[in-house]
């Protein structure tokens, strides 16, 4: 079962090794609930199942009743997937409209910036001090969970940089 989005195929490894399995022959038919949950882009909707087709492997969407082994079915999916497309598009254009009102209203719609604790700035001071040409890469591995340009940033804030 994949976790991710279905509005990119990038990050998604149970989607990958899905196909492989399918270009190794090893079933015969993907049956999915909706193909918005395999994706929401129309052409890589219709590119996917026209590759499933030419290794001959069949998409049966349960929730919408089609199967893309005869012509309706395949015709049937791609008016799902425009619509997949517009929802898709639909909901980002209400997440910005969301996060405009939002900041007009003087929210902060960002995540909080983490900040770096005293023992963190001690310790970033006292490798600084051992070695003042340490890359900014070769400090912030030093520090288990926090990103280098978090550790920069708040060394900063922090007047130590």
């Amino acid at each position: 079962m994949d976790k991710a989005s279905g509005r990119t195929v990038k990050g998604r490894d149970a989607y990958q090794q899905m196909l492989k399995d399918a270009k190794a022959h090893r079933f015969n038919a993907i049956m999915a609930y909706k193909l918005d949950r395999l994706h929401r882009n129309l052409m890589e909707a219709v590119g996917f199942v026209d590759n499933l087709r030419l290794i001959g492997v069949d998409l049966i969407l349960t929730s919408e009743a089609i199967d893309t082994s005869n012509a309706m079915g395949r015709a049937m999916m791609q008016i799902t997937a425009v619509f997949a497309e517009l929802e898709s598009a639909k909901t980002s254009e209400r997440v910005v409209i969301g996060m405009e009102r939002a900041r007009a209203e003087g929210k902060v719609c960002n995540r909080p910036t983490k900040e770096l604790t005293p023992y963190q700035i001690q310790k970033a001071k006292a490798i600084l001090r051992d070695d003042p040409d340490i890359s900014q890469r070769a400090l912030a591995s030093q520090f288990d969970g926090i990103s280098r340009m978090t550790l920069i940033n708040g060394l900063r804030k922090a007047g130590v940089l």
